[in-house]
């Protein structure tokens, strides 16, 4: 089976010149982009409603917004006859959708296992579910006013009416009710399927504690190592201290560029900035083939599909740490276990990019938009997408026209957060076709306080605008 090669390749600082592609591999296929009418590769990045200088927003990009004091007074500690209480309605919804982060030893900045420790936190606990904050989930909400784009699997969203149980719980003064009706808290605990690959960071990483951010690369030992190929089908992630390990980028590397690497790097580890191995002249030797958050457990690819991987690949972890919810640095080994097909798959996935390099942000400018749009040359499966900005993006979205002229929304994430970035699947089983002459219409939308021009770069201060698709042939 062919792979589908749609935007081939990953990013280096020479891809200007080839990163157009949606097309076969081993076809050639080309096939034609639009922009605005900036020039042949911009759109707007001027933006609507820029401010005046001095008229922007002064909180910086990466700051949390706050939620305001807690002013919940809790009601006595006695069961209560009726209406929401903690045993019988909210602790069941606090499990579920909370303990993934918010447990001992959790990336959450404070435990929620129990009565008193969501009532010493109320105040903060009830903002976050009232404004969406919390659990975190980027992406629009199916069938909003503003847009009904592909269903996603597996939203952390509260429904609306868990959300209305827990506030109106939180209004009526978080009554505990009987403690007979506390259902047995049974954790879900979810495993791959095979561990055919388990490999970690080879070190024991203290990050250095001068900032409470720290970006490191470890390249891990080879994953593949018979001689034969492998499909990937999934993996699973398990972070050394849970509570320091905010996000990590998943790279699998070839033979060759891991011993350039190696060389490089004798300790098999050092400092890189997000999206390392996008900008290091890794075009054709490095693969992004995954993302890992807090709360995430095993990573499946949709059924039937995988990504291809060869003897002597390496991975290579690029971890964010975050110390906020540390008293100091702690060291952390973490480890990756693969899941390998046991029989070939139909779908073999490959991941393409599309993108918008130049971005021009002007200082002291609000909802500053840059655009790229994409024509399909030939019939793709498009399973999923992992779209990515950094700490001045405030909104990203993917529309898609069909070659009929009907519009749909492939996703939509009104409110950007730097630190929730992830895959995304469709739900629908068999992905999304699209068909030659489609287009796609990225949007990524900025609000830029500084008085700087941003521009595109792999610092955490510079910008990026791109989403890898995870596509097959049909």
């Amino acid at each position: 089976m062919k792979t589908t090669g749609w935007f081939q390749g990953l990013v280096s600082a020479a891809f200007v010149l080839s990163f157009a592609l949606w097309g076969v591999s081993g076809v050639g296929c080309s096939g034609p982009s639009t922009n605005n009418s900036n020039d042949a590769s911009v759109a707007d990045t001027s933006g609507g409603n820029d401010t005046a200088p001095g008229e922007g927003t002064s909180v910086l990009p990466d700051d949390t917004t706050q939620p305001t004091p807690d002013t919940v007074t809790p009601a006595p500690d006695q069961p209560a006859t009726g209406g929401v209480t903690w045993y019988k309605d909210v602790q069941p919804l606090i499990q579920k959708s909370c303990l993934g982060c918010h447990s001992k030893g959790g990336v959450g900045p404070f435990p929620l296992t129990s009565y008193d420790e969501v009532k010493a936190n109320a105040g903060a606990v009830k903002w976050s579910i009232e404004t969406g904050q919390m659990p975190p989930w980027s992406p629009s909400a199916q069938n909003t006013d503003k847009k009904d784009c592909e269903e996603l699997e597996g939203a952390r969203r509260l429904s609306p009416t868990e959300i209305k149980t827990i506030t109106e719980w939180f209004d009526k003064k978080m009554p505990m009710g009987d403690p007979k009706d506390e259902k047995p808290y049974k954790p879900v605990v979810d495993s791959l399927d095979s561990i055919d690959a388990e490999v970690d960071t080879q070190t024991d990483y203290t990050p250095p504690g001068q900032s409470p951010d720290d970006y490191h690369c470890f390249l891990t030992k080879p994953v593949i190592s018979d001689g034969k190929s492998k499909e990937l089908t999934g993996f699973q992630f398990l972070p050394g201290v849970k509570s320091m390990v905010h996000h990590v980028l998943i790279y699998s590397v070839n033979k060759s560029y891991s011993q350039t690497l190696a060389g490089r790097y004798p300790e098999k580890h050092w400092p890189c900035s997000t999206g390392a191995l996008i900008n290091q002249g890794s075009f054709g030797k490095a693969n992004l083939i995954g993302v890992w958050v807090p709360g995430t457990d095993v990573v499946r690819f949709p059924q039937d599909t995988g990504i291809p991987m060869n003897d002597g690949d390496q991975l290579v972890l690029e971890i964010h740490y975050n110390l906020s919810a540390l008293k100091g640095p702690q060291p952390d080994r973490s480890t990756i276990r693969l899941q390998y097909a046991k029989q070939p798959v139909k779908h073999r996935m490959s991941l393409s990019l599309q993108l918008q390099f130049q971005l021009n942000i002007p200082p002291n400018s609000k909802d500053s938009k840059a655009t790229n749009n994409r024509i399909v040359p030939s019939k793709i499966r498009v399973w999923g997408m992992m779209p990515h900005m950094h700490k001045f993006g405030s909104k990203f979205s993917v529309d898609w026209t069909l070659a009929s002229g009907e519009k749909k929304c492939l996703i939509d994430i009104p409110k950007w957060d730097y630190n929730w970035q992830q895959t995304y699947f469709f739900k629908n089983p068999g992905g999304v076709i699209m068909n030659p002459n489609d287009k796609t219409f990225m949007t990524c939308t900025y609000n830029n306080p500084t008085d700087q021009t941003i521009r595109w770069g792999d610092k955490t201060g510079d910008e990026m605008c791109l989403t890898f698709y995870f596509i097959s042939a049909p």
